[in-house]
């Protein structure tokens, strides 16, 4: 069965995609400092939600062999060689800087209304194009998805399209200058409702239909 598109919450998608670009931004930053302080971390989703996690970690990882960890000839734990190492002032500046951004982008959700709310987006929903992140095509099209009110029935398709044939009835009949003052609920029973004074169909009535 194909669906049909009722109606596009154009507002909320745009509000959603507002609020997610300034996260994009804040990503951007990250790679600003990745690139100012330590240039031989690649700049990719997994580096950057390993980095948002637990950065100490990433960094030691990154600069110590963790394979032949000891103190004086002697086998160490990671945690308490964690506790022992002193990262320069580059390395501080990738830590300070990611720990300080886990705690604004950790998992979430955008408010987008009084009964609407989007996940906030992760790393995974990240994309690198000439050299900064953008939102990868999969997640707008997600998006535009949530923001999207379809048809789930053949019943609901039909009466879809003999509303919208009702709907053309009256507005030529309105032309004409029949019907004008009519009660706004005449047709309300067959889909159609009023917006500012004007006919329009009743997608609520639509989705509905069983």
């Amino acid at each position: 069965m194909k669906k049909l598109l009722l109606e596009f919450n154009n507002r909320g998608c745009d509000k959603a995609l507002r609020l997610a670009h300034a996260d994009v931004n804040q990503y951007n930053s990250l790679i600003n400092v990745l690139k100012e302080n330590a240039p031989q971390i690649e700049i990719n989703s997994d580096n950057i939600a390993s980095l948002l996690q637990d950065p100490e970690s990433f960094i030691f990882d990154l600069v110590v062999d963790t394979d032949q960890l000891n103190f004086n000839g002697m086998p160490i734990s990671k945690k308490k060689a964690l506790d022992l190492v002193e990262f320069n002032t580059n390395q501080l500046a990738v830590i300070n800087a990611f720990r300080t951004a886990g705690s604004k982008l950790k998992d979430g959700v955008y408010e987008i209304d009084g009964h609407t709310t989007i996940d906030r987006i992760g790393p995974n929903d990240l994309e690198i194009n000439n050299g900064a992140f953008t939102l990868t095509k999969a997640y707008k099209s997600d998006l535009n998805e949530e923001f999207s009110t379809f048809t789930k029935n053949d019943k609901q398709i039909e009466a879809h399209q003999l509303v919208t044939a009702l709907l053309d009835s009256v507005i030529k009949l309105r032309k004409l200058g029949l019907g004008v003052n009519a009660d706004q609920d005449s047709f309300a029973e067959f889909g159609i409702k009023y917006y500012a004074n004007e006919p329009i169909i009743n997608n609520d009535f639509i989705s509905s239909i069983r």
